[in-house]
């Protein structure tokens, strides 16, 4: 995550691509599901996309039932604001966001939480409860295209994350 929070070169190249597109969708020539797509393929499938901000208890149980292995086809990352929703909101303007702005918007709306395929159906409303993953971590990795990387790493978290919750159950404390 810290390269498109720290690195000037990056953000100005993919505001200027940002900004070349939106002038391109507003000649009116592209349906705003192509705005969608010039974002997703812009912003996505880097080490820094569809950050890892939480995991509902759901996903964690899921996790838990298979090992704490990837689960890809049990489990989704939904995000907290629709792509479309972000492509909407970032072309469907007069004017072009100003670069602080756009990333403001766009990096605070990419934010994901592992969350099982029912739950991401119900999304639309907002996330759902989920319990919080530190970005610190660096944790559930964007994958080259979709997915993320579930190494040792991810899979020690889910075990400890869940040995705890179970921990919190067992003394009648309410775990979210």
């Amino acid at each position: 995550m810290t390269d498109i929070l720290t690195n000037g070169k990056l953000r100005r190249s993919l505001h200027n691509l940002y900004v070349a597109s939106f002038k391109e969708i507003k000649t009116g020539l592209y349906p705003q599901s192509y705005a969608t797509r010039l974002l997703t393929t812009m912003m996505a499938g880097q080490p820094w996309s569809w950050q890892v901000i939480g995991i509902t208890p759901r996903a964690l149980e899921v996790f838990a039932a298979n090992g704490f292995k990837t689960g890809s086809q049990r489990i989704h990352r939904g995000h907290r604001q629709s792509r479309a929703d972000t492509a909407k909101a970032v072309f469907g303007r007069d004017k072009p966001m100003e670069l602080e702005e756009f990333f403001e918007y766009f990096l605070r709306n990419d934010e994901t939480v592992l969350m099982t395929p029912e739950e991401n159906k119900a999304n639309a409303t907002g996330l759902p409860d989920y319990i919080p993953i530190d970005r610190a971590l660096g944790l559930f990795v964007c994958g080259d295209l979709v997915g993320w990387k579930h190494t040792k790493k991810e899979r020690a978290f889910l075990e400890a994350l869940h040995s705890e919750r179970q921990a919190q159950i067992g003394t009648g404390k309410e775990p979210l």
